[in-house]
């Protein structure tokens, strides 16, 4: 990634190393339909609690980082999992109450559905798998919108990146009423 002004861009990875192992996509709503968070100022830290605990515990931790400076607090699959949006993400958002609250559903059906379900529960971004296809991560980002929300487009898996953020940007893109307008 390369920061260029204040906008970063993918480039690409120094000959022998390989692209990264996964790349994100990070998409917000047009300008006039969103308040860009305060707390949102990049470069942050995100750190991702891919755990098997309790809540607590995972609380504590989310607390713990948070402290020592992660601005982003990743809500991982796992943990989800485990114990529901409902319950983790509010429990997050107590114990850090500055922070950015990822939920990482990894959405590839269901698109207005689970990012619904995701910003009730108070998370800020939500994130789609970008193998998922056009029309589910089109819901997902109606849905941002509505909730004045961001979303998350992971890479993970996917075999052509740069072809499909393109091809979200198109759809996604300014002539529509969604936006696509920044790699990270």
């Amino acid at each position: 990634m390369h920061i260029e002004g204040d906008r970063p861009r993918l480039t690409s990875a120094p000959p022998g190393l390989g692209p990264p192992p996964r790349t994100f996509l990070l998409i917000p709503p047009p300008p006039n339909l969103i308040r860009m968070p305060a707390k949102l100022s990049p470069p942050e830290l995100q750190v991702a609690l891919d755990i098997d605990s309790d809540i607590g515990t995972i609380a504590d931790l989310a607390a713990r980082v948070h402290s020592a400076g992660a601005g982003i607090i990743e809500a991982g699959t796992p943990a989800i999992k485990r114990h529901g949006a409902d319950s983790l993400i509010p429990a997050l958002r107590r114990a850090a109450p500055g922070a950015i609250i990822v939920a990482d559903f990894k959405t590839m059906d269901a698109g207005d559905l689970e990012a619904r379900i995701a910003f009730r529960a108070g998370a800020d971004i939500l994130a789609v798998l970008a193998i998922g296809s056009d029309e589910k991560v089109a819901e997902a980002m109606e849905e941002a919108v509505r909730w004045d929300r961001l979303l998350l487009i992971d890479l993970i898996d996917c075999p052509r990146p740069i072809e499909r953020i393109m091809r979200l940007k198109e759809i996604l893109g300014p002539a529509s009423s969604r936006a696509a307008s920044g790699v990270m």
